[in-house]
C-alpha cells in the first residue's frame, strides 16, 4: 500500500470514528491519569461505572503517555454525575481524574479522543 493510500485509509477511519462519537450526544468528557503499565488495567472498573443508573452511555480510548505507560479518554452521556462519582465507583482518587468537564462540542471531543485512532488502537471500548 502507498504512503498516500495508508494516508487516506488512516483520515477514512478516522472520520468515521469522528462522526459515530459525535451522535451519541456524549454530555462529560474526563480524562484517567492513575499510573498504569498495562493498557487494560481499569476495564473491570470502567464497566462497573457503566452499569451505574446515572451513566446512559459510555466510550474510552487508552492512549500511550509521552514518556511511559497509559491515560484513559472517557466520554460519557450522563445524568446528575460528578468527578468525585466517577472516582469513587472506579476506587481513584479525585487526583487521578485531572480532566472532567461537561462537552461543549461533541465534533470537537470526538476529534480529540481519536486522535491516534487507526486500525491499530491500543485499547477502547463502548458501554
Amino acid at each position: 500500500m502507498s504512503r498516500l493510500s495508508k494516508l487516506v485509509s488512516h483520515r477514512v477511519v478516522k472520520n468515521s470514528w469522528i462522526k459515530m462519537l459525535s451522535k451519541h450526544n456524549y454530555n462529560y468528557i474526563a480524562t484517567i491519569q492513575k499510573p498504569m503499565k498495562n493498557p487494560y488495567k481499569f476495564e473491570s472498573n470502567l464497566r462497573r461505572l457503566s452499569e451505574c443508573e446515572q451513566i446512559e452511555r459510555m466510550f474510552y480510548s487508552v492512549e500511550r503517555n509521552s514518556v511511559s505507560g497509559y491515560h484513559i479518554h472517557l466520554m460519557l452521556k450522563a445524568h446528575r454525575t460528578h468527578k468525585r462519582d466517577v472516582a469513587y465507583v472506579t476506587n481513584l482518587s479525585q487526583s487521578d481524574i485531572p480532566y472532567f468537564e461537561k462537552i461543549e462540542h461533541n465534533y470537537k471531543v470526538a476529534s480529540y479522543v481519536t486522535k491516534y485512532m487507526k486500525g491499530d488502537q491500543l485499547h477502547y471500548n463502548f458501554y
